[in-house]
């Protein structure tokens, strides 16, 4: 997609809103208008593995973040992810150079200049048909303090599994990942390096307990494994999650005269 290229806008209450945006839109509560470039029916794939973390990752984990992204993209998963600094990007240029798909979403507004950075952004306006780009805010809209824990919420609620890189314990990321057990994903987190703070030990610990959340180690990231494990979780959700929507729909159809 050149610089010229247009983004497309839609209500979520708009007819030709699409499909694929409505439900995520929803859960994550991110406003009633949408804004994207590239495409959106990438948002319909069956298999999208959210993989986040920190702006400023270690070599380790930069690494070990590359390795499982092309593996799940090897997989035929979509990445989904924030199109920040450091882990993030590295996970959306991992999909697109195996040849694979990837979502960003986006912080601050499509038509901010950040939004086409050279720090690496640009690469996912250069892929039209392999690339969707999002936000729920104005296209001038600047980033605040508030605008990426909205970003994360629309990151865990594109996503069927979420895999959770270096990150600090208060950091966006984990926002994201609570979010998203909150909303009964399955959350795979890498484990903290040895001389971690004991505060990111007792966190991870802590989502590691909930809803089943899996820790995994950086060695775990190669050889396609993990990424198996994390695609099957992905499809037990969604196929809970298709079998839920049947029985609501069964119940409310019941309840007609």
């Amino acid at each position: 997609m050149n610089k010229d290229s247009r983004f497309l806008s839609r209500h979520v209450h708009e007819d030709d809103f699409p499909a694929c945006l409505l439900d995520p839109w929803l859960e994550a509560g991110v406003g009633d208008r949408a804004w994207w470039a590239g495409e959106e029916r990438l948002a319909a794939r069956p298999l999208r593995v959210a993989a986040i973390g920190t702006r400023k990752p270690s070599e380790r984990a930069l690494v070990a973040m590359e390795a499982l992204c092309t593996c799940l993209t090897a997989e035929g998963a979509t990445i989904v992810s924030g199109a920040a600094a450091g882990t993030d990007l590295m996970a959306h240029r991992a999909a697109l150079e195996a040849g694979g798909c990837t979502i960003g979403c986006l912080p601050f507004g499509l038509g901010f200049p950040g939004a086409r950075s050279p720090g690496g952004r640009s690469m996912l306006w250069e892929e039209p048909e392999r690339a969707l780009l999002l936000s729920p805010f104005s296209p001038g809209q600047a980033p605040t303090r508030q605008t990426p824990v909205i970003r994360n919420r629309l990151i865990a609620a594109l996503a069927c599994a979420v895999v959770v890189g270096e990150a600090k314990p208060d950091s966006g990321t984990y926002h994201c990942a609570s979010f998203a057990l909150r909303t009964g994903r399955p959350v795979f987190v890498l484990e903290a390096p040895e001389g971690s703070s004991a505060g990111l030990v007792r966190l991870q610990r802590g989502v590691a307990a909930r809803n089943g959340a899996r820790v995994y180690t950086a060695d775990e990231c190669h050889g396609g494994g993990l990424a198996r494990e994390v695609c099957a979780a992905a499809r037990r959700f969604t196929e809970e999650k298709t079998r839920r929507r049947a029985e609501q729909q069964d119940l409310l159809e019941g309840d007609r005269p």
